[in-house]
Order: structure tokens, then sequence, then C-alpha cells
């Protein structure tokens, strides 16, 4: 009888810890809203010792994404190389590899990456629109736009693939269909106002005059939105010197995306109207200086090429 009681004990007092690393379990694969909660949870449903390898290889991705969001890409990419250990077949533990790779500057990884995720998965949308935003990293652009279709053929509804192709033919010099693009996107309510200074841009060089599209995107915007300073600037409202003080007083972590941003689109305006020195000064200073995995930063990298000591 003894035997037996401590059986049922150890039973009662299982039950609540299976119990704990199940609710763990779908919390990381869920989400909680905060990434430092979601590595928490994660963490907690990776110590169940009856994990089968295949769910613990889920768990070790979701906790690598998480990971990733919150900046730490070292341990990031250590829980993806974990995931692909136990699941070499995980199209998924590779792109999210791949887009931490990406995030720290290294393109040529991320590219081998989701090579390796498509090889498995030739329809992985997401695989594919993450491919071409590396291909747009590392300059080359008939690639870029060559994936960003195909995402594009792929999902009924992706705004960010076409916003993509709109920036890739921007700096291909297709300006029309460029703001063609960037256009549908921003009718779609997609979250992208940097959109309208992409717009815009493709509008001048395409000939079109631009502003009334600009001030309307404006108006419907929040009053100390970012970026109305540099949109300001755009219509002729105030100066560059006002638009980049803007930038250096946002709050701290805005601060160092916004400064990459005027500098970029301050840039762009500049060589629109022929300041090659200015352009020049402020595109050199987004590459120096900016976040690494910023679209701005690459598209001021193709811009320098072409400017014209």
């Amino acid at each position: 009888m003894r035997i037996i009681a401590a059986g049922l004990l150890l039973t009662v007092l299982a039950a609540p810890a299976a119990a704990q690393f199940q609710d763990s379990a779908g919390n990381c694969f869920t989400g909680t809203g905060s990434f430092r909660l979601d590595i928490r949870e994660c963490s907690i449903a990776l110590a169940d010792p009856a994990l089968a390898d295949a769910s613990r290889a889920s768990l070790r991705a979701m906790r690598g994404r998480a990971y990733m969001e919150s900046g730490a890409l070292d341990a990031a990419v250590a829980d993806f190389d974990a995931a692909l250990v136990l699941n070499p077949a995980s199209a998924f533990a590779l792109t999210e590899r791949g887009r931490a790779r990406h995030k720290a500057g290294d393109n040529e990884a991320a590219l081998r990456d989701y090579d390796a995720a498509l090889s498995l998965s030739p329809q992985y949308a997401i695989a594919m629109r993450n491919r071409g935003v590396a291909h747009l990293f590392t300059g080359r652009l008939e690639e870029a736009a060559a994936d960003f279709d195909t995402a594009i053929a792929a999902v009924r509804y992706d705004p960010s693939s076409i916003a993509l192709r709109g920036i890739v033919r921007y700096l291909q010099g297709d300006d029309a269909r460029a703001a063609a693009d960037i256009s549908t996107t921003l009718e779609q309510s997609y979250p992208w106002p940097q959109g309208a200074l992409w717009r815009y841009l493709a509008q001048r060089r395409s000939g079109m005059d631009g502003q009334a599209d600009l001030r309307r995107y404006r108006e419907e915007m929040k009053p100390g939105e970012w970026p109305i300073p540099l949109i300001k600037t755009f219509l002729g409202e105030q100066d560059t010197d006002a638009a980049l003080a803007a930038a250096r007083q946002a709050p701290a972590a805005d601060r160092s995306r916004q400064i990459l941003e005027a500098g970029f689109y301050l840039g762009e305006r500049a060589r629109l109207n022929g300041d090659v020195d200015t352009a020049r000064k402020l595109l050199e200073a987004v590459i120096a200086e900016g976040p690494k995995d910023a679209v701005e930063r690459a598209a001021a990298k193709h811009a320098i090429s072409t400017l014209k000591r």
C-alpha cells in the first residue's frame, strides 16, 4: 500500500509540472506580446525532459525568434543552430536564422540560409521576400526584384513585398513604376509613413509634382508623428537643419533610426535638387552610422555610387 500511495503522490506532484510545461509551450508559440516574456516561457517549456526532438526544435526556433527581435542576435543564432541539429528540414528555422544574420549585417550568410529554406519549401513566400531583401542589401537589384515578384505572386496580400519592389524600382531608376508600387501600399493603409517620402522622390524624378500627395498624406498623420519634420522640409515649410535637429531630439529608443532616415531622405532630396556635395555628406553619414538592417542604409550605398565627383 505504501508503494502504491507513493506512486500516486508522484503522479499528483508531476501533474502541475506537466501542465506548466504545456502552458509555457503554448505561450512560446503564440507569443505574449513581450519578447522578454517569450524567452522566459520558451525556456520553461524547453526544460520539459519528456519533449520529443521535433517539439524541442520548434521551441528553440521560437525562442531564437524572440532573442532576435529583442536584439540578442548571437543567442538567436545559437538557438536556430540547435533547432536545425534537431530538425535539419526546418525551413522556418533556416529563414529565421537568415533574418538574424541579415540584422547582423551578414547578408551573404543570410542568402545561403534563404536558399536552403527555399530548396526545402520552394513556395515559402516569406523566405522568398527575405531573400529579396538580402539581394537588395548586397546590391543585386535584378535578383531582388525577381524575388519580390515571386513573393507577390504567391501571396494574395503582401504589401511588404510590393513596398520593397517599389524601392528596388526607384534604385533602378524605374520611377513611374516605383511610385505606382509605393502608392499601392499606402492606399492599402500599410503602416509605412516613410513610403510617402519614397513616393514623392519617385514622382519628382518621373516628372510629376508629388507635393499634393505628400501634403494629403501629412494631413492624415497625428501631430508630432515621425517623419512629419522631413515632410515639412520636402514641402518647403522649413529648412534641412530644422529637420535634422528634430531627428536628434527624438526619444532615445528612436533617435538612431530617425537620424539615419533624416540623413537618407534629405540626402536624396539634395541629390534630386542637384546639390551633390550636401547629398554626399548626408548619405556618407548614413552609411557610416546607420543600423545595419535599415533599408535606407542599403539605398544610401547605391545612391553614393551614382554621385559624380
